[in-house]
């Protein structure tokens, strides 16, 4: 699944399809865990982040269920039901907030979802947890954070093997974007980790992803391994060893925040909102979807009206049992009448 958008067109589809399909309370929800997703989905509309993470999910239900139940069970097990992101339901919404959830704590999906399984297993359910108990149950949350931590501290690095396909990060489209710059560092503290030999790490990140600026990048390098660490690298240039990505120059609307054209979630009051350099994109986005859904629906959220009118349905319902009631109460010989 791509994880961002070449055209406004396509990324205004899929803010109006989210304001069919969830509530608005919800999708407001959305302006708060931008800025701590992880790195990989930073730029990913909010739909697309859900249906990549219901697509992982379902993939461990079926692991799941073959090493807890049997083969053939597993083969039965969807993991999210059938059109899922078709119309509203409970269970895209369960996906959703759980997505939310993951996004706050700033962790890839596939290890909330991959620990969230381990967590069950441990317990010794034999079915699968439903993504709204990936964080365990109320009576777990200390035990299941504690055990989150030293598994992530374990496990974190197999799950970001793909932040090598992202060109958001790249050098050719860097703007000075808070979320390239906080990726910079992220990658600054790896490669300053033990591990891999220097030349390698600035081979991989500032040539062949081209993450950060080699000359910046090679003063991270120790003095006494510096040099010896500049010949490397140039050695392997001369030989054409490294294989760059390729330079792929993207459009502004595959640099917006996840939350941008979400109509909910905008509000130019607030730090994030105000600060935010695609603000006037963001606001005529959401104009052109608030446009979309009236002239489709005839409102912002036929969600949330269709609700609202089955509550209030609910209410004239027990004001009439209500007033029956005491209609039929009057009736009784010795009462007392208004």
């Amino acid at each position: 699944m791509s994880k961002f958008h070449l055209e406004e067109f396509e990324r205004l589809m899929d803010s109006t399809k989210a304001c069919k399909l969830i509530m608005p309370d919800v999708l407001e929800k959305e302006r708060e865990v931008a800025r701590h997703k992880f790195y990989e989905y930073q730029f990913m509309s909010p739909l697309a982040a859900t249906q990549h993470f219901a697509e992982l999910y379902s993939q461990k239900a079926k692991a799941f269920a073959r090493m807890h139940q049997d083969t053939e069970t597993a083969e039965k097990v969807r993991g999210m039901g059938h059109n899922l992101f078709g119309k509203p339901s409970a269970s895209l919404t369960e996906f959703w907030n759980t997505r939310l959830k993951a996004d706050q704590m700033g962790a890839p999906y596939g290890l909330i979802i991959e620990f969230g399984f381990h967590f069950a297993g441990r317990r010794k359910w034999r079915a699968a947890p439903r993504p709204g108990q990936l964080f365990g149950s109320k009576n777990s949350g200390e035990i299941w954070l504690e055990m989150f931590e030293s598994y992530a501290e374990e496990h974190f690095t197999l799950f970001t093997r793909e932040l090598g396909d992202l060109p958001q990060y790249r050098s050719e489209n860097y703007r000075g974007l808070q979320s390239q710059d906080d990726f910079r560092e992220f990658i600054r503290e790896a490669i300053a980790r033990p591990g891999q030999q220097w030349d390698r790490k600035i081979i991989q990140n500032c040539i062949e992803r081209r993450y950060l600026p080699l000359s910046e990048t090679l003063y991270m390098v120790p003095k006494d391994l510096r040099k010896t660490t500049i010949e490397s690298v140039r050695s392997s240039i001369r030989r054409a060893e490294p294989t760059p990505a390729p330079i792929e120059k993207l459009p502004s609307i595959s640099l917006v925040p996840s939350c941008c054209g979400i109509t909910s979630a905008l509000d130019r009051t607030t730090p994030e909102c105000s600060n935010c350099p695609f603000a006037e994109l963001c606001t005529s986005m959401c104009e052109t979807v608030g446009e979309r859904m009236v002239k489709r629906y005839g409102s912002l959220s036929p969600l949330k009206d269709s609700r609202d009118e089955k509550r209030k349905e609910g209410q004239r319902r027990r004001t009439a049992r209500h007033r029956a009631k005491q209609a039929e109460l009057k009736k009784l010989p010795g009462s007392v009448s208004g």
